[in-house]
């Protein structure tokens, strides 16, 4: 079974799917990439497709496979500060199990 319209899905829903994301990179939770120009709208879905992006890496799968937009941002993982500790304890015991 697919998605016969993901770009569809997506711009219906990016709302609700980014919601919490500015308010994140308001308090600093998330760390805005270098080059994001000041006054740039909706970096918030920018960031909402980063982290679907990294999702789909997870099963060999990109959003272009699905023709979803890319990220126009450079979101460097490791600059990234986790907002949710229980999901950063999960990550991290994640990568431990996989060394």
């Amino acid at each position: 079974m697919s998605i016969a319209d993901p770009l569809l899905l997506w711009n219906r829903f990016k709302d609700a799917l980014c919601d919490d994301l500015p308010y994140y990179l308001a308090a600093g939770h998330i760390a805005v990439p270098e080059n994001a120009q000041d006054g740039m709208r909706n970096v918030h879905y920018d960031y909402g497709l980063y982290l679907i992006q990294q999702l789909l890496l997870e099963f060999n799968k990109s959003l272009p496979d699905f023709e979803l937009p890319v990220p126009v941002l450079y979101w460097n993982p490791q600059c990234q500060r986790s907002y949710n500790s229980l999901i950063a304890e999960e990550q991290s015991h994640s990568l431990s199990m996989q060394t």
